[in-house]
């Protein structure tokens, strides 16, 4: 039998970024997301960022459908290949 008695933590933020506008993400899966606040957003072509631990990955995505403050759910696709970055003020 395998025991950790370590704790294990990370500083991680979710933002969906559309044009100079930053969101706070609830949660992300593959393909779906969660807006923290209820926002309407039309644009369709937009940055998901993920922030771990200083760590900062952005890549383009296209939204489904846009958002309105009914829902905060949002569909996506990728539309290209992930940019990281170690220092989060790079971006």
């Amino acid at each position: 039998m395998n025991s950790n008695s370590g704790t294990f933590s990370a500083d991680v933020q979710l933002h969906l970024i559309v044009g100079e506008q930053k969101y706070a993400v609830g949660s992300l899966g593959s393909g779906l997301g969660y807006l923290r606040h209820s926002q309407d957003i039309d644009e369709l072509h937009c940055e998901l960022e993920t922030i771990v631990d200083g760590k900062v990955t952005r890549w383009s995505v296209r939204l489904k459908n846009p958002i309105t403050s009914a829902s905060k759910r949002f569909e996506y696709e990728s539309e290209g290949v992930a940019r990281s970055t170690v220092d989060s003020n790079e971006f």
